[in-house]
């Protein structure tokens, strides 16, 4: 079973991030900062879009698993299920990519859709790309292709980092693989840690915690691979 490796830690992370000149940029635009996760209080928009939006805050738990694909300072981070594509104002050479669903606030570089046809087409393509709670709309049962379908698009090299929220493939699961009388956290933790063990990468970051187990804004499975 998979044990984390280096989790997020919101102050020693706080400690170190906010100082930079990106977290600077941040706090221009934002009056709350977020090193932990906020409140959740709406609903019928995407989460960072309404933050995004209405000046309410920025999130800058995603910066963590990002540092170390900005640590091989790659020519371009593709986004994948970019959304607003927020993190571009702050890391230029990111190149966001998603579907148009007439949402207002999509901001995307690339208009496609991340799916099976888009992973067998970008086989060992990405220098360096991240999915922050865009590639989790399956089953949970399929987690472990979720991840090697992410990993495979990476270069020989290359890094990624995937956020998923347990709680969306939960939703999605159509086959009951936990006992009524089971604690459901202790089975879904052991289950992931199980799935995503010996995958075909180097775990650079692994950091699974289901408090809560809908982790709405940033995911609750965290993985920062090099390929």
């Amino acid at each position: 079973m998979k044990q984390n490796i280096n989790p997020y830690n919101p102050e020693q992370f706080k400690k170190q991030f906010e100082f930079t000149d990106i977290c600077r940029s941040v706090a221009k635009d934002f009056d709350n900062l977020w090193w932990d996760q906020p409140t959740k209080f709406f609903d019928n928009i995407t989460p960072r879009q309404l933050l995004a939006t209405n000046n309410v805050g920025f999130s800058m738990i995603p910066f963590y698993y990002l540092l170390p694909l900005l640590a091989k300072n790659p020519v371009s981070i593709y986004d994948l299920g970019c959304g607003a594509n927020m993190f571009k104002k702050y890391i230029p050479n990111i190149i966001g990519v998603d579907k148009s669903h007439n949402q207002i606030g999509r901001q995307f570089d690339i208009e496609d859709q991340v799916d099976t046809e888009y992973v067998k087409n970008h086989q060992d393509y990405f220098e360096s790309v991240f999915s922050i709670n865009a590639l989790h709309f399956r089953p949970l049962t399929e987690i472990r292709l979720v991840c090697k379908e992410f990993i495979s698009m990476i270069a020989p090299g290359g890094r990624g980092f995937l956020s998923l929220n347990l709680q969306r493939m939960v939703e999605k699961e159509t086959i009951t693989i936990v006992k009524l009388d089971e604690d459901r956290k202790k089975f879904y933790d052991n289950y992931v840690r199980n799935q995503l063990h010996n995958l075909p990468c180097k775990y650079l970051i692994f950091d699974v915690n289901l408090d809560p187990l809908d982790d709405w804004l940033d995911g609750n499975v965290r993985l920062v691979f090099e390929r």
